[in-house]
């Protein structure tokens, strides 16, 4: 087979970008907020909801840049969900 000019034929292989290592987690907190009030409530409400309980488990307001990262945060108010 004679070469012809252009660009060769591959297939183009695309890669999913991964999350942050701590969204998995949330997702479990938001799904445990939801749990531990009663079950009727939506996954949006439990959205809203989960600031309120980041701060209560780190005992302050969490802020971007602060002396905790989100992560651990997060982390935190699984613990305390948890027990």
């Amino acid at each position: 087979m004679a070469y012809v000019g252009g660009k060769s034929k591959k297939p183009k292989t695309t890669t999913k970008r991964k999350g942050q290592p701590w969204m998995k987690t949330q997702a479990e907190v938001i799904r445990l907020i939801i749990k531990k009030e009663g079950g009727n409530i939506s996954w949006k409400d439990g959205v809203k909801k989960l600031k309120p309980y980041v701060k209560k488990a780190i005992g302050k307001e969490y802020k971007k840049g602060g002396d905790i990262t989100w992560g651990d945060a997060i982390n935190k108010t699984k613990a305390m969900l948890s027990r």
